[in-house]
């Protein structure tokens, strides 16, 4: 018996989306892609805004849950960094958010060991999680 089988390569992000806040951001906010990302997370969640002025800065995406809370969402194309990190804080506290959601494609051992210890030293009200980006495809599929 004979199976052909495909052969699945990762793809690279930027092969994708050129950049994060022109590119990334608007795509991820879309209806069915957010709630994609929703279903992971395992909540329900709905765009605000994106891009939302933080003072010189901008948080990528404002979204609330069902209980009407503040969610920020941070994207990152790379591995994480103090920069990104800094930001999460930020935006969660400037914008009184109760969720932080941090999206990159890699997150260092200390980077996640900060967001473990957020959430194992803040409430019970606040939430942080860090979402690892990979793209996949087997063989020329989409």
């Amino acid at each position: 018996m004979n199976i052909d089988l495909g052969h699945l390569k990762r793809v690279e992000v930027r092969t994708v989306w050129k950049f994060e806040d022109a590119n990334f951001t608007p795509w991820l906010a879309e209806e069915t892609t957010f709630k994609k990302l929703a279903d992971a997370l395992g909540f329900e969640m709905q765009v605000e805004q994106i891009e939302v002025p933080v003072g010189p800065y901008s948080a990528d995406i404002l979204a609330k849950d069902t209980s009407n809370n503040f969610i920020v969402i941070e994207n990152q194309f790379g591995k994480t960094n103090h920069d990104h990190l800094g930001k999460i804080l930020t935006y969660a506290a400037t914008l009184n958010a109760t969720t932080v959601v941090w999206i990159a494609e890699r997150f260092t051992d200390e980077h996640r060991r900060a967001i473990e210890w957020l959430n194992d030293h803040t409430t019970e009200e606040l939430s942080l999680y860090a979402v690892e980006l990979e793209l996949w495809k087997i063989d020329d599929s989409k």
